[in-house]
């Protein structure tokens, strides 16, 4: 494995995709805000035309790709830059080392960002695969927070595949659609609502774990839930990320 050779047409991307990210401690609430405003504005479309609904289907299947994509990126950059271990391991994949460029405006772990693309279900799991092993998808949506808050309720347990037990198929198949949107103009999927939902629900659910699961070991910001027994992990979900009556501060 190569590391992207650093031009200035990357160099520019990568301090773009710099800029825009902000503090990389909020990863999980720039996925959170990202992901209400995209979710309302399909929630609002779907209310409309025939034609307005059949747009803003297949536009939802981009934008959750996108911003699974961004969180992941994110992150991967976040892990990689305060822990010197997983670092070494990730250097030792590729070849060349001595081209990294590192300096002020960019790091090698964004530069090595490049190296994968986390629009992809392979290069995603190449990606964590020092950090969490064969298949991290499966371990994320198999694993359980005991206990936490969803809902506005505090759960003995919150996992993914409990909820969603076909989660894989509806993974692949977003990733599937986002696909041949993206490069088919023509293409006109059926309105499959039920896909939509349980899209929308994974999509959501896993940047959130991910992030409960690492939040104790790289101390990331993250969400509680106050509640008689003491603070609780708390994980949204899309009716609260649709609620009119909560908003980001600063």
């Amino acid at each position: 494995m190569k590391p992207r050779k650093v031009t200035d047409k990357l160099r520019d991307e990568l301090l773009a995709l710099k800029n825009s990210r902000g503090s990389i401690d909020d990863l999980c609430f720039n996925y959170l805000n990202n992901f209400s405003e995209n979710a309302k504005l399909t929630h609002f479309s779907l209310k409309g035309s025939s034609l307005v609904k059949s747009v803003a289907y297949r536009q939802y299947f981009v934008f959750l790709i996108s911003s699974l994509e961004t969180f992941f990126r994110d992150l991967f950059i976040y892990v990689h830059s305060i822990d010197a271990e997983l670092m070494n391991k990730l250097i030792e994949k590729f070849k060349n080392i001595d081209k990294f460029h590192n300096s002020e405006e960019l790091s090698s772990i964004e530069v090595l960002s490049k190296s994968f693309n986390f629009q992809n279900v392979n290069d995603l799991e190449n990606a964590f695969y020092q950090l969490w092993g064969a298949n991290f998808l499966d371990t994320i949506c198999n694993t359980s927070i005991n206990p936490c808050g969803f809902n506005g309720k505090v759960f003995q347990s919150v996992c993914v595949s409990n909820m969603f037990p076909d989660w894989k198929s509806i993974f692949n198949e977003a990733f599937a659609i986002r696909h041949k949107v993206v490069h088919d103009a023509n293409f006109r999927p059926d309105n499959n609502m039920k896909l939509a939902q349980g899209a929308e629900s994974v999509f959501l659910l896993i940047p959130q774990l991910t992030t409960c699961f690492l939040a104790k070991k790289y101390k990331l910001k993250s969400m509680f839930l106050k509640a008689e027994g003491g603070d609780f992990p708390y994980v949204f979900s899309i009716h609260d990320i649709l609620a009119e009556d909560w908003h980001v501060t600063e």
